[in-house]
């Protein structure tokens, strides 16, 4: 019989992830008093639980439980760190931009209507095409103020009424991908859109498909050195419900990493 797993003084009983998050969700007793029951939201990799919570009741703990698998999650700054930022990029910068042509407005225009036509969305985001240093107009309307670092980035931004903006500065295939990666996310989970975090793992393999699918570049290379990068999330468990190991590790089934690859295109 395999000995049960012990976290942080816990007996797990269930461990889900969220890569919307790149978070686990543990349930489970004291080892120490059964009689006390846990809940637990450890981010992946971290040593410590950002939050460690005691139940009396048992009942209570598992409905705690569900509601955050739910996405009704606490507002522990720890949970919606964006702890992947600089390794995506780094990512990003190294294995996918070095494939990426430059590309113009009208050209841009195209790639997002085709995004949001094949991926079933039929209100298109609002553009704002502008250079480096250059103040957005349509966040000004709707009261929104940037500031000088603001100003050196592209961005998706949710506006409110359903509307959303995407600012391009950098006028190139790949951001603009990137960029759709986040509208794709948040029109995936609408009002849960607050509890994703913006580069996790979730976010990867959004990314991930636009840049094959869209770019040209190798899928089983963007995955495989993805992997190596680390941004891929828990590769053992799938998306929320189910324990078992799947054939793919995506959230979103797109591909087993063990698909060999012959390098980028």
């Amino acid at each position: 019989m395999p000995k049960q797993k012990i976290v942080n003084g816990v007996r797990v009983e269930r461990e889900l992830y969220k890569p919307g998050q790149d978070l686990y969700v543990i349930f489970g007793s004291s080892s120490e008093r059964p009689d006390i029951s846990y809940l637990l939201l450890k981010k992946r990799g971290a040593r410590h639980p950002c939050e460690m919570r005691p139940y009396t009741n048992r009942k209570s703990a598992l409905n705690a439980f569900r509601r955050i698998l739910d996405n009704k999650l606490p507002p522990i700054p720890d949970i919606f760190e964006d702890t992947q930022r600089s390794k995506v990029y780094d990512w990003e910068f190294n294995h996918v931009d070095p494939s990426m042509p430059e590309i113009t407005f009208a050209q841009a225009k195209r790639i997002i209507k085709k995004v949001c036509n094949d991926h079933g969305l039929e209100r298109l985001p609002l553009l704002e095409w502008l250079e480096e240093g250059e103040k957005s107009k349509l966040l000004a309307q709707w009261g929104v103020e940037e500031d000088e670092e603001d100003l050196l980035y592209s961005f998706y931004r949710y506006l409110e009424d359903d509307n959303d903006l995407i600012i391009l500065r950098h006028h190139d295939l790949r951001v603009t991908l990137h960029e759709l990666a986040h509208l794709l996310i948040s029109r995936a989970t609408g009002e849960a859109f607050h509890y994703e975090v913006d580069h996790a793992p979730a976010f990867v393999w959004t990314a991930i498909d636009l840049y094959s699918r869209y770019g040209g570049l190798s899928l089983p290379y963007l995955v495989t050195t993805a992997q190596q990068a680390g941004i891929l999330g828990d590769l053992n468990v799938s998306q929320h419900f189910e324990k078992k190991k799947s054939s793919s590790p995506s959230p979103f089934g797109f591909l087993p990493v063990n698909t060999p690859h012959s390098g980028p295109p």
